[in-house]
């Protein structure tokens, strides 16, 4: 048969070929990125943007309930990513539309920032856009593999087609579209019934209409992307004016503008600047630039894709000199950029602006293509630059994580987390209510806050100093002797400082580092330790009035002894002492309390405290546990008569041991879901066992809390009123016509019957030739690679090799992803639900010229108990 076989079988080790990533070298600071005290403080809290994220559709009810059911459609876990770019009014020169993101955007909370982002951030650059853009994606949840075959998918990414009217008609369908009638079917709006398109072109409208002075070029990456922005077009237009086909050639005809100018004029009721007509171009998708994706001339096909969208921008810029005038950062003169866009495209990546990420975010986000890989459906491993994709030939040893439920309504485990409201999912942020405003309003801007109108601002002094550190694996002591370097990779950075109020509140917490959460969740003590914190905060009546700093914005927790006591010689090394206590300097005027946590710390205080009179009431204390909670609570009780003049709230400790409280959704950034800081510590340093030069520092893992993965589709009234009505323009058949297609869907029913008759040992479907099982009944999805360029798909094995005995096996073969998806990266996560059990396993893959990949030493995890 054609195409692509993939051989399961049973052997006696797990194997696999995945490494995309070059042989590691030392970090070296990239500075096309801007200086790191330029960040994105998220939505203007004073814009609709808060209001339209926060009213998404329930994506994960909608994919199981229109797409038949069982299987999961997104990957929800980790929540949505809605942009990455500018969002105030008249800043976006180019608007970029994609399909989906990946690891790397449920990591930054951020769109195109993997390998797909610093590919078409290059293309940006190339035209002389360095930060006027905006990118958003078809889906704002990744998509759980390519049901490309699925009417019903195609109706939920796209709608229905202009093409559809008439069966609509007879179908009686018409709910939510245009009144049709016979002689009205050219008047048929592309946007028919689905939820997803018509919320996405809510988020597109709003993105017009502010930006009318200054959009210029709309740019559709990939199928996806090209696709949804001809429905977009078209349903402003109301007619079929724009197709994906020929990278958007036809939406860029001068009767094609008019229409679209005029239309947009009328439908936003704004004058869009003569000077600024609307080009609509395509680009193919950098992921199918991998022969193994796209044949031998994917790479060929990508490039000339790229020159051809390069090309239409020159001449554009030749007929009209004001047109997409370029950003300050670019040192070309008009003429010579012209000159370049004519040639042919050089292919590659660019790094992504500091300023297009929270403050706190790890440097590695945008540094150069994907830096992050999952490991299962619940983790997602991020890794330096001495690091590799999947840890491949690094050995690696992760302590486990349990769920602390002590701060968590755990009567009630569809709504656990403090502050939820019945329309908040556990995997977003808070959701918009109307009659609650402010809700989907708390988070924190980031140290600079906002101006004097309400506006957030993106870098200032103290974002400035909270970034300004020696490096630190260069550090000498007063001797001259080198400074044993931080646990962290330098290509890691400075971040995760800070949390809460640092200007303008009356107590300061000094602390040491106390977990490792910070390194996702972008702000300081938000693991377990903190979150106990945080109910002292609570219980001394300081909630709101707090600001916490940490000693040093590196990793120096020693997990191995459990001691937050770092080395000495770096926290009161010179130069550290000196930029820590300018921070100090900056914050400290109107502090009425400070409250030093952990040894390292308080000799940091006792250091900036001797050249310094300060009328503060101190007090110095370890970090809580078991063994001093009489201590907290007499803190406690002390700081809330120090503050406000009454006693401590009652309730720090149950059983003995001290309460933990989820952190603030105020005191975290923008798109950060409810779970995170809850239920502990969910972040892990990986420590190298063998293969590695660095044993240390580079590789961290995030988990999802347990509560979270056993969390079943929320189903409110509102939700099942708004599907209902939706369904009624649903197609009616899920399933394709395609042989190929076809084929594969039987594949999954055969998968879920077994499921569903507890057959654990095996299946075997002998006409597939496809061999699984599960000792499971909770599949999470069963996906499958399937490119334009192999026309039949097809999955087989051997029959003489009986069985495989596999825990839990989520099979990707999944087209348009955004990030450079290599076939090897896609049979990585072939196996990805895998990675947290030992299980054995040989995968041979055979590609359609015959060629024989084996896969060998693949990288083991040892999971330990943590101390």
């Amino acid at each position: 048969m054609n195409g692509i076989k993939i051989f399961l079988w049973l052997a006696l080790s797990m194997s696999f070929l995945v490494s995309n990533v070059e042989a590691a070298t030392r970090y070296k600071f990239d500075k096309r990125r801007g200086s790191p005290a330029e960040f994105d403080p998220g939505p203007p809290k004073n814009s609709r943007w808060t209001e339209l994220y926060g009213s998404a559709p329930n994506y994960r009810l909608i994919g199981k309930e229109v797409l038949d059911g069982n299987r999961e459609k997104f990957r929800w876990k980790w929540g949505p990513m809605w942009y990455r770019g500018r969002l105030n009014p008249q800043e976006v020169k180019v608007f970029v539309v994609g399909q989906e993101g990946a690891q790397d955007e449920n990591v930054s909370n951020r769109a195109f920032t993997g390998s797909t982002g610093t590919k078409t951030q290059k293309l940006l650059n190339y035209m002389g856009i360095h930060t006027s853009y905006l990118f958003m994606n078809t889906f704002v949840y990744t998509i759980n593999g390519q049901l490309e075959g699925d009417p019903k998918f195609k109706w939920l990414e796209q709608g229905r087609s202009e093409g559809d009217a008439e069966k609509l008609l007879e179908e009686g369908k018409n709910a939510n579209c245009l009144t049709l009638s016979k002689g009205e079917i050219q008047k048929f709006r592309v946007t028919c019934g689905s939820p997803i398109v018509d919320y996405r072109h809510q988020l597109f409208d709003y993105m017009a209409k502010t930006n009318n002075e200054k959009l210029s070029v709309v740019l559709g990456v990939g199928s996806g992307g090209k696709a949804s922005v001809a429905t977009w077009i078209n349903n402003v237009v109301e007619a079929n004016i724009c197709s994906p086909a020929k990278n958007l050639a036809d939406c860029n005809s001068e009767k094609a503008r008019a229409q679209i100018h005029k239309a947009f004029n009328a439908k936003f009721k704004t004058n869009y600047s003569s000077k600024n007509p609307l080009v609509v171009i395509g680009v193919p998708h950098p992921g199918g630039a991998s022969p193994r994706n796209g044949g031998s001339g994917a790479l060929h096909n990508i490039i000339r894709g790229f020159t051809g969208a390069a090309t239409t921008v020159a001449k554009e810029m030749e007929k009209n000199s004001s047109w997409l005038e370029s950003d300050s950062q670019e040192s070309r003169s008009r003429l010579d950029m012209i000159s370049d866009l004519k040639k042919e495209y050089r292919y590659g990546n660019a790094p992504i602006p500091f300023r297009d990420f929270a403050f706190g975010t790890n440097w590695r986000m945008g540094d150069r293509g994907t830096t992050s890989n999952r490991r299962g459906s619940h983790a997602i491993q991020v890794f330096s630059s001495q690091g590799k994709y999947n840890n491949d030939g690094h050995k690696l040893k992760y302590y486990s994580v349990s769920d602390d439920l002590s701060g968590l309504n755990t009567d009630n485990m569809e709504r656990p987390v403090p502050g939820m409201k019945e329309m908040d999912l556990a995997y977003e942020p808070p959701r918009y209510y109307s009659n609650d405003k402010e809700h989907s309003k708390q988070y924190d801007y980031g140290p600079c806050g906002e101006d004097k109108d309400g506006n957030p601002e993106y870098s200032c002094d103290l974002s400035i100093a909270l970034q300004s550190w020696s490096k630190f694996d260069e550090l000498k002591d007063k001797e001259g002797t080198k400074i044993d370097a931080p646990y962290s990779d330098a290509s890691f950075g400075y971040g995760s400082i800070y949390r809460g109020d640092l200007k303008d509140s009356k107590v300061l917490i000094f602390s040491d580092q106390l977990s490792q959460d910070a390194f996702f969740s972008g702000r300081a003590l938000t693991g377990g330790p903190g979150q106990r914190v945080q109910k002292f905060i609570e219980v001394a009546r300081i909630d709101g009035n707090y600001g916490i700093l940490r000693t040093l914005p590196v990793d120096t927790l020693d997990y191995v002894s459990g001691s937050t006591k770092v080395n000495e010689d770096m926290v009161l090394q010179k130069d550290v002492s000196l930029q820590r206590n300018k921070i100090l300097d900056m914050i400290i005027d109107n502090k009425d309390v400070v409250v030093v946590i952990g040894d390292s710390a308080s000799k940091a205080w006792d250091e900036y405290a001797k050249n310094n009179r300060l009328a503060v009431f101190l007090r110095k204390i370890d970090p809580p546990t078991d063994s001093n909670i009489e201590a907290w609570e007499k803190l406690a009780d002390e700081v809330s008569k120090k503050i406000t003049g009454k006693s401590a709230l009652s309730g720090y400790a149950k059983n003995g041991s001290p309460i933990a409280k989820a952190i603030p959704r105020r005191d975290l950034p923008y798109s950060t879901r409810w779970w995170m800081g809850t239920s502990g510590s969910r972040v892990v340093r990986g420590s190298c066992t063998s293969g590695c030069d660095d044993k240390e520092g580079d590789y961290y893992k995030a988990f999802a809390p347990n509560w979270v993965n056993k969390l079943k589709p929320r189903k409110t009234s509102k939700d099942r009123e708004l599907i209902s009505e939706y369904l009624k323009n649903a197609p009616d058949s899920g399933r394709s016509d395609d042989p190929a297609l076809a084929l594969l869907n039987e594949i999954r029913d055969v998968i879920e019957v077994t499921i569903a008759g507890n057959l654990v040992n095996a299946a075997f479907d002998k006409e597939s030739g496809l061999l699984v099982t599960s000792s499971q009944s909770d599949w999470e999805s069963f996906r499958f690679w399937n490119q334009d360029s192999w026309s039949d798909p097809t999955l087989g094995a051997s029959e003489s090799y009986n069985y495989i005995t596999l825990e839990d096996i989520t099979v990707q073969l999944d087209e348009g992803r955004s990030d450079d998806v290599s076939l090897e990266q896609a049979l990585e996560e072939l196996t990805e639900d895998l990675l947290d059990t030992v299980v054995p396993a040989l995968i041979a893959v055979v590609d359609e010229l015959g060629e024989v990949f084996i896969v060998e030493d693949y990288p083991e995890e040892e999971v330990a108990e943590a101390p």
